[in-house]
């Protein structure tokens, strides 16, 4: 694990360096995210949007995991601290500010909740 920090919505991000040495000198750069978000309440919509604790819980658990992965392939011994920062940072400043955002938690479980009842 690389860090982990609190987002401005209350949730935990966790960053992980996953890379591999592939052959030689060359690596399989991979950053990889996750934010464990809780299902509850606070976490599920509000007014007329807001969902059922109970029922969610039910269908996903206590639980969702959001992970999002960033890699390249093929990378240079010598460049594989840069390619992992140009990575951190290429997430940090797009997908990191989306599951910060305080809808994220109620849109994701949303969508978790969508592809359980639809798969």
């Amino acid at each position: 694990m690389i860090e982990t920090k609190t987002l401005a919505n209350g949730l935990e991000m966790s960053i992980y360096d996953a890379s591999r040495k592939i052959a030689g000198d060359r690596w399989y750069v991979v950053l990889l995210a996750r934010v464990v978000v809780p299902v509850r309440e606070g976490f599920l919509g509000q007014g007329a949007d807001a969902m059922d604790p109970a029922d969610v819980q039910k269908a996903l658990g206590e639980i969702v995991v959001f992970e999002q992965r960033r890699e390249r392939n093929f990378v240079d011994d010598n460049d594989k601290t840069a390619v992992f920062d140009n990575l951190y940072q290429t997430f940090s400043s797009g997908t990191g500010s989306y599951v910060a955002h305080p809808d994220f938690p109620a849109r994701f479980i949303k969508k978790r909740l969508s592809e359980c009842l639809a798969g």
